[in-house]
């Protein structure tokens, strides 16, 4: 059975083209994928998360990544070193 895109992320993917924006953000692994394949310039919510940090908004994002796993949104333990990699926090 072929995944299919999700409403919400395609006319995201759409609006983004029309628009001709500088970058879409899509956490979905599906979305990220459709969304690439039409050369969209693409990040999920850890890459605003890493560029906050880059830009001196944010001073660390562990914090975030603990207060996001208290309530209950996943964040394999992989994914979570590589972010705090990513952030030069490890």
């Amino acid at each position: 059975m072929e995944e299919s895109l999700d409403r919400g992320e395609a006319q995201a993917i759409i609006l983004y083209q029309e628009m001709k924006a500088d970058l879409l953000i899509l956490d979905e692994r599906l979305g990220t994928k459709y969304a690439k394949a039409r050369n969209c310039n693409v990040t999920g919510s850890y890459g605003i998360l890493i560029r906050a940090k880059e830009l001196g908004l944010i001073d660390e994002i562990k914090p975030l990544l603990l207060e996001a796993r208290s309530k209950d949104i996943f964040i394999g333990d992989k994914l979570f070193d590589l972010i705090l990699e990513k952030a030069n926090e490890k």
